[in-house]
């Protein structure tokens, strides 16, 4: 209520947030799957609409290399998330002392 604007600087680094999270759990359920086809006697499998092989080692390097990113975008959009959060924070903690 204080500055609306403030809120606003926050709009694009959840989004970006949000984006790199969905990378990660794609990734990560991505790799649940595949483990759990190990098991079954299905070669190929759907993840995510997409058919794909099981047996395949490009599959599996592929949905480890989404993880992998997954959790470095989430490491760095989480850091600047928070000082964007942390700045407007400050700024509000400011305006209602004056």
């Amino acid at each position: 209520r204080i500055k609306p604007s403030l809120l606003k600087k926050l709009i694009a680094p959840y989004s970006i947030f949000l984006l790199s999270v969905c990378i990660l759990i794609v990734g990560f359920t991505s790799l649940i799957e595949l483990i759990h086809s190990l098991r079954s006697s299905h070669e190929t499998i759907k993840i995510y609409w997409i058919s794909v092989d099981s047996q395949n080692v490009f599959v599996w390097l592929l949905y480890l290399f989404i993880l992998v990113i997954g959790i470095i975008s989430c490491n760095k959009t989480f850091k600047k998330t928070k000082e964007i959060w942390n700045y407007v924070i400050e700024n509000t903690k400011l305006s209602l002392i004056k």
